[in-house]
């Protein structure tokens, strides 16, 4: 991953949005504090009877061919602007305020991962031996994917319909109370109505209404060809590959 995604998910730490497994590569959103106790507890506190037609209809076949781009802002390091495209054994993120790309790709039953320098056009390209691009989670999926029992969270409260990159979404808000009872932290989710995912997400200081955190798709296609996320990597000087390593 690039230095900006990994600062990424370190700020979601930090700012309490906790992921968690949820089948082979999807995770969970949950806005909680690092000082609760299990996930399970957390959930059993935070959702009424389980209504299945309230169900989010989360569906992922988009992720294995797709192009999208968003943008990513918090408070630490400001904004950038991510772009991702996937297809069969390929796949690239690009982060175009440091210029820096992950690519990946199947080679000889082995996934390669190579960490390259849009500027400066050089890289470096490591074997990771225990995972394949297929089953490899980009950095939006990571983000954006929501559980479906999510709007029956009893601290989300459904406010409205919108649009996100001109794709209908609805949209909620949930609320992060500190130990006392006192609201800490608000968030306002955009859940995309055809795939279930949060297109659209912001995150408040609920006293101060400081913006934390904010990412926002901008761009989202199926339509995308092979040879738009292939990388020439004969444009790039690679160094030497590092020593096999195992996907994160």
């Amino acid at each position: 991953m690039t230095k900006k995604i990994i600062s990424i998910f370190v700020s979601l730490i930090l700012i309490a949005i906790i992921f968690s497994s949820c089948g082979k590569d999807e995770v969970r959103t949950v806005l909680t504090t690092a000082e609760e106790t299990t996930e399970q507890q957390s959930l059993e506190e935070s959702t009424i009877d389980i209504d299945i037609t309230k169900l989010l209809n989360v569906d992922d076949t988009w992720q294995d061919k797709y192009a999208l781009s968003y943008s990513y802002y918090d408070s630490s390091s400001g904004e950038s602007t991510i772009a991702e495209g996937k297809i069969g054994d390929y796949y690239q993120s690009m982060d175009y305020s440091s210029g820096t790309i992950v690519y990946l790709t199947q080679e000889n039953g082995y996934m390669i991962e190579y960490m390259l320098n849009h500027s400066t056009k050089t890289g470096t390209a490591a074997v990771v031996t225990d995972s394949d691009v297929s089953s490899s989670s980009s950095g939006f999926v990571m983000l954006s994917t929501v559980d479906p029992l999510f709007p029956q969270y009893k601290n989300v409260v459904e406010v409205g319909t919108d649009y996100v990159c001109k794709r209908p979404a609805v949209r909620y808000r949930q609320t992060q109370s500190d130990s006392s009872g006192k609201a800490d932290k608000i968030a306002y989710v955009w859940v995309d109505s055809q795939y279930g995912f949060a297109s659209k997400c912001e995150l408040y200081d609920a006293e101060s209404r400081k913006l934390l955190m904010r990412w926002e798709l901008k761009s989202f296609t199926r339509n995308v060809k092979e040879n738009s996320v292939k990388i020439d990597l004969s444009k790039y000087k690679i160094t030497d590959e590092t020593e096999s390593s195992t996907a994160e």
